[in-house]
């Protein structure tokens, strides 16, 4: 090597310690503001806990914001732990249980309603709609458990067995059909 691509390679090595070194200073300084004794909630000077157990689970908002789900473990059936479904208010009392066994819990736009999906046996799933103006539930048939039920107006939509089933009032699940060869495209 000639001495002048000594001095290009010194310079080259000597400017990429120094941004490496830059970069350390930048981290830290980003992970002192972090500091997890110094954050707090948006909006507020502080954040208050809703559960106290240390096993609850976030599961989701009410459409009018005066209700948190949250998912508890619960009971153990096989070798599957079934998960507690919780109503919390945010504005505090007691927490309600909702079910003893339901995940992913959807519910309805007008708050009337609640989906979820609850652990069968075996590994199956059934997909429930709960009225919560009389707390019966209504059996929607097997659904798919990583996918949660999402509501589309008043039509419930689901998966099960990799197609998308539709699910509206306290009809039987139905499947969309399509014209053989039709071209679908969602977006």
């Amino acid at each position: 090597m000639s001495p002048a691509q000594d001095g290009f390679f010194a310079r080259r090595i000597r400017r990429m310690m120094l941004a490496a070194g830059l970069a350390t200073v930048a981290l830290w300084v980003v992970l002192a503001q972090l500091d997890a004794q110094s954050a707090v909630a948006q909006g507020t000077a502080s954040a208050w806990p809703l559960t106290a157990d240390g096993a609850s689970r976030f599961a989701g908002w009410s459409p009018d914001g005066d209700t948190v789900l949250i998912n508890r473990w619960g009971e153990k059936v096989g070798d599957q732990v079934l998960s507690e479904l919780w109503a919390v208010g945010v504005l505090g009392g007691p927490a309600i249980r909702i079910s003893e066994n339901a995940v992913q819990p959807a519910y309805s736009p007008d708050g009337q309603q609640l989906a979820y999906l609850s652990f069968a046996v075996e590994g199956h799933w059934i997909a429930y709609r709960r009225n919560l103006a009389n707390g019966r539930d209504a059996s929607l048939g097997t659904a798919d458990w990583h996918t949660p039920p999402v509501w589309v107006g008043n039509v419930l939509a689901l998966v099960r067995d990799g197609q998308v089933s539709l699910a509206a009032g306290n009809e039987e699940l139905r499947f969309p059909s399509f014209p053989q060869r039709a071209r679908v495209r969602l977006t």
